[in-house]
């Protein structure tokens, strides 16, 4: 690949994850309202029964409840806040494949985390 073609390359990759860090904020909250996570208010009481079916799928390493349990760790929504934790459920669920996870895990390392975001961009 001549020079050309790489800067072209890494143009695209730039517009891309410009585009994501525009809508990252919105994108993490409406994963949550799809979720029934009121991310707006963490403050809100959430159902017990929610939070022990949350709890049971996290337990049986089911992807979508630890994607579920990261971002209520991610946003202290009915658990103490913890970022690192929910940033290991992430992992732990996009590593099945879970889609959203592989997604917020592409914007959280965009905006910081370690630098890995085109590996989950391409699903390398």
């Amino acid at each position: 690949m001549n020079s050309h073609a790489r800067w072209r390359c890494l143009l695209v990759c730039v517009v891309i994850l410009a585009q994501w860090k525009l809508v990252a904020g919105m994108m993490l909250v409406d994963l949550g309202k799809r979720y029934g996570l009121d991310v707006s208010n963490s403050n809100a009481p959430m159902h017990e029964g929610a939070l022990r079916q949350i709890m049971d799928g996290v337990r049986d390493e089911k992807p979508d409840s630890m994607y579920l349990f990261g971002l209520m760790q991610f946003y202290g929504h009915g658990v103490t806040q913890d970022k690192d934790a929910a940033i290991r459920f992430f992992r732990k669920a996009a590593a099945d494949r879970h889609v959203d996870a592989q997604f917020a895990l592409g914007l959280l390392y965009h905006n910081g985390a370690d630098g890995t975001a085109i590996r989950w961009v391409f699903l390398l």
